[in-house]
């Protein structure tokens, strides 16, 4: 198919239509309803010889018989004009040798003011098909109405551009039987059956899109991701699948989840050195407990500004005599400035109160507060950093 194929999917332009024929006896095997509309006489079944009133020496399917594929135009009562029809080799239900013909306004005969040159035009098709090349590897155009599917290959080699009409819900089956891994079916199922697709269709105002991300059976594992576009004209809906491998993609977010999980897992087994430990958003300045005291948690509370938290916890926390000290180094403004990869870490040590108010300012134990950088941004700005604090003075004790 050409680049204006493509297009044709992706915008499923109304004043297209399809038909296919037996290519042993030109008989008619599907129609869309824009066909139906062009000729209102067309029946399943029956050949489409004098289809279009007597045109047949203009068709271009004997020519797509001999080449693959075909085009003409051509001049009848029923487009009002003249028409470009476009016949291309298939198999019908994967087993039928067959022809997807495709009737479309001449392009002659298609005005549009301030519209851009033919030139243009066909320099942004072979954009938009160049783009769609690279990124999938499959596009499935479902007509709700009929329940047929045109699968078209956008892959290279051999099979690049076959296109291949059938049974949506004839595929469906049998993906879900052979190929979708079970743990993925229901999901796969449930997002792309006919009977979802139509009933998304129903709510459609002009566009939407789904996602049904699966596994293929079999190893070594590959992920395929399915996007499901759904483009309204007029009262019609049409449903866009394109597909793409995205094994790779998932491998690195695996192997990411994975360290984030080991990365837990550590600062979990560290929960008894340190008694504090936040994660420290610098960009936003905001900060995530992973582990604290429930007392400080309770003088916190919904507190998420890691500036405002700092000055909270010193005010009830720390002894008076250490508190400028420990928000001198401990604020969010010094964090950004002095945190890098050559700097990977600030560190203060106070006096912190104990825990019950009555004892007053003579009971208190040494902690040492560290912050270390975790993640930097553009030119080494540092983007997160995580925050620890650790009991180094032993025995709590009173002065006398």
């Amino acid at each position: 198919m050409e680049s204006r194929d493509y297009e044709r999917i992706l915008n499923a332009i109304p004043e297209t239509g399809i038909y296919v024929v037996r290519q042993e006896d030109r008989a008619v095997l599907y129609f869309n309803q824009r066909i139906r509309q062009l000729a209102p006489q067309i029946r399943l079944g029956m050949p489409c010889g004098g289809l279009w009133g007597g045109s047949c020496g203009a068709c271009p399917l004997k020519k797509a018989e001999e080449d693959g594929s075909a085009g003409a135009a051509v001049y009848g009562e029923s487009f009002a004009g003249t028409a470009d029809i476009t016949a291309v080799k298939t198999l019908w239900e994967g087993t039928t040798p067959a022809f997807v013909v495709t009737v479309a306004p001449h392009k002659g005969d298609m005005r549009n003011a301030g519209s851009e040159s033919s030139s243009e035009q066909e320099r942004r098709e072979a954009q938009m098909a160049s783009v769609l090349r690279a990124r999938f590897k499959m596009m499935n155009t479902v007509y709700l109405d009929t329940g047929v599917c045109e699968r078209i290959s956008l892959g290279t080699g051999a099979h690049q551009d076959t296109v291949v009409v059938g049974d949506y819900s004839s595929y469906i089956e049998k993906a879900l039987n052979g190929y979708v891994h079970p743990d993925d079916a229901k999901n796969f199922g449930e997002t792309l059956s006919l009977e979802h697709l139509r009933e998304k269709a129903q709510q459609i105002q002009d566009y939407s899109e789904e996602v049904c991300v699966y596994r293929q059976r079999g190893e070594p594992v590959r992920w395929i991701e399915l996007r499901v576009i759904y483009t309204r004209s007029g009262d019609r809906v049409v449903a866009n699948i394109l597909g793409q491998d995205v094994t790779r993609e998932k491998s690195r977010e695996e192997s990411s989840n994975k360290a984030l999980e080991e990365r837990a897992y550590i600062i979990g087994s560290l929960s008894s050195l340190f008694f504090a430990t936040y994660y420290v958003d610098l960009e936003r300045d905001s900060f995530r407990t992973v582990t604290q005291q429930r007392r400080v948690g309770d003088v916190l509370g919904d507190e998420v500004s890691c500036s405002a938290a700092l000055q909270i916890y010193a005010n009830h926390f720390i002894h008076p005599d250490d508190r400028e000290e420990y928000l001198k180094v401990m604020n969010a403004e010094n964090m950004v400035q002095k945190l890098r990869w050559w700097q990977p870490y600030l560190a203060v040590e106070y006096r912190k109160l104990a825990d019950e108010p009555d004892k007053g300012m003579d009971s208190w134990s040494w902690v040492r507060a560290t912050v270390m950088l975790a993640r930097s941004g553009a030119y080494d700005m540092p983007k997160t950093a995580v925050y620890v604090a650790q009991d180094i003075g032993g025995r709590w004790r009173e002065q006398r």
